[in-house]
């Protein structure tokens, strides 16, 4: 998991109330001249996460170093990185930085100070809401039976993957989880009457 998400040279992108967790070399990324805002997000690190990569930025291609990248615009607010950026009413450029060149934070000029505004309403949570909202509402966690009654269950896999979260484990190299056998397998259904 790196690419939660990979905004490539898109316009007006909103990547508001999301939880992130046990990303690899990074939890997202912008490439080219993308217009995005990151509000209200939680990226929890997990046994796999690199603490210094959160959000990267791709500025050029090394396979044509000669093509020049137009510059990206990016908001960022409210973001809580666990526990690298712990205050998500903090600065949160801290969170961006380049992708090919290991160091440094993206220069002031390519952030903006006020978010795209949506032509959809959208209720933004905080961060923490954010990480609440999605425990509290995940997964294979309800159905309707057949007389239209909400059944509530989470199945195996929604289980263990939230443990993982809570508990802060989960896989921790490449090819730790290659096959449904590595996590379990796939649960067993019980047969229905359609």
């Amino acid at each position: 998991a790196q690419r939660n998400p990979r905004v490539n040279n898109t316009q007006r992108v909103e990547f508001t109330n999301n939880l992130v967790y046990n990303w690899h070399s990074r939890a997202g990324e912008t490439v080219n001249g993308a217009e995005v805002d990151f509000i209200g997000n939680y990226f929890k690190a997990g046994p796999w996460s690199s603490p210094e990569n959160i959000i990267r930025h791709e500025d050029f291609d090394p396979s044509m170093p000669d093509v020049i990248y137009p510059d990206p615009s990016i908001y960022s607010q409210d973001n809580l990185a666990n526990p690298f950026q712990p205050d998500p009413s903090a600065d949160n450029w801290n969170l961006f930085n380049y992708h090919y060149r290991l160091t440094g934070s993206l220069p002031l000029s390519w952030r903006r100070s006020t978010f795209i505004p949506s032509p959809i309403p959208v209720t933004v949570e905080s961060s923490q809401g954010a990480y609440d909202s999605v425990l509290a509402d995940v997964g294979n966690n309800a159905r309707l039976d057949s007389m239209g009654n909400w059944v509530f269950r989470l199945d195996i896999i929604d289980r263990n993957i939230l443990g993982d979260l809570i508990q802060g484990t989960g896989p921790a190299q490449d090819g730790e989880i290659d096959h449904q056998d590595d996590f379990g397998g796939y649960p067993a259904i019980n047969p229905g009457t359609p």
